[in-house]
């Protein structure tokens, strides 16, 4: 069997979209499922404990979830929620931040 000019053109597409198919979603496996890549996240970090202290200094605990949008294993919560509450809570001085053992504190500017 010969194949003409185009019958040549098509079958090199065809193996390359084929190929992209297989290696794209290959590679964001193997990468760790970056913002954009190919993963399912049915997995979720555990939510950071979080006190708002205002100007006079008096804490006070909140539950994260209100200010969360959704849910997702891919957002850091920790570091993407205080920048966020500053603006939104009135008179916030600083969040403290706790994930397990670890103790952050974010100065509002």
């Amino acid at each position: 069997m010969t194949w003409t000019g185009a019958q040549r053109i098509r079958a090199i597409l065809f193996v390359a979209i084929a190929a992209a198919m297989i290696l794209v979603p290959a590679v964001r496996l193997i990468d760790g499922g970056t913002r954009f890549g190919w993963r399912m996240y049915s997995f979720l970090e555990p939510l950071p404990k979080l006190t708002l202290v205002d100007e006079r200094g008096t804490p006070s605990e909140i539950d994260p979830v209100p200010f969360i949008g959704r849910l997702r294993g891919d957002v850091p919560f920790a570091s993407a929620l205080p920048p966020h509450l500053c603006e939104v809570v009135s008179g916030t001085a600083r969040v403290v931040i706790e994930l397990g053992d670890d103790r952050f504190e974010f100065v509002c500017p």
